[in-house]
């Protein structure tokens, strides 16, 4: 064999090899992609995961980055503030019994979703019949058993003392600076409410839910005022442009 067959034979022998390997990864069953986001995270806010009826419970989406969010609650009846696709919602049941809170970032439903449970128990001093009770504040499943003898007075519901507290969440908006941010405190009723920013001084708005952008990156604290008395506070971290 020549030298100019013998190169010739060599180049048959790489263009065949190549089309075998070629055809063998064409057959390979590669795993298709799901295109799943990130694992969303999220906290409800409080020292454990019991709350009484009527509580405000705020539970905050707190995956890394901004995400479209998907929320799956089926007591949508029990969202106080927020909806389903914002960042952060105040929620408030108004029955006992356990509740199972999902968290799903994006529409794929494929994809990986959190999910958390709280209890919510009876509030047997709220002045308000409600829950299992028979009778303000008495019977049902978990307050003390209500008077057997007949009362000639009417029950009335018991005032409730202090003011409100403010449970200041994000319900859009990116944590970056320069972007339009919505807050809402969850106070409902006619109060003197005011806002501040922690960014030169800012004192805005007397509603419920505010918007605000803030110019520079750091940790922020906002609060919320009635009567000029802060009722809430919240630290936020605004990420850079």
């Amino acid at each position: 064999m020549t030298y100019i067959e013998s190169k010739i034979y060599g180049s048959i022998l790489v263009l065949v090899s190549l089309g075998l390997l070629a055809l063998t990864i064409s057959h390979y069953p590669f795993p298709e992609s799901t295109g799943c986001l990130p694992k969303p995270t999220f906290r409800v806010i409080g020292p454990t995961n019991t709350f009484k009826i009527g509580e405000h419970i705020a539970i905050e989406n707190t995956t890394k980055g901004y995400h479209k969010t998907n929320w799956l609650i089926s007591d949508t009846d029990s969202i106080l503030v927020g909806h389903l696709n914002s960042q952060s919602m105040i929620l408030q049941y108004q029955t006992e019994g356990k509740r199972t809170i999902q968290l799903r970032l994006g529409d794929d439903a494929d994809c990986t979703t959190s999910k958390r449970s709280i209890n919510i128990v009876a509030n047997c001093e709220d002045g308000i019949k409600n829950g299992s009770e028979t009778a303000i504040d008495c019977g049902g499943k978990s307050c003390s058993p209500c008077p057997e003898k007949p009362i000639t007075q009417a029950l009335k519901p018991k005032k409730r003392k202090g003011i409100p507290k403010a449970y200041i969440i994000r319900v859009t908006g990116d944590l970056k600076c320069n972007e339009v941010i919505t807050f809402d405190c969850g106070i409902f009723g006619d109060y003197n409410l005011s806002w501040s920013f922690d960014d030169a001084g800012t004192r805005s708005a007397s509603t419920r839910e505010v918007q605000h952008k803030f110019r520079n990156a750091g940790t922020y604290t906002i609060k919320v005022y009635i009567d000029n008395k802060v009722v809430g506070s919240k630290k936020f971290t605004i990420e850079s442009c």
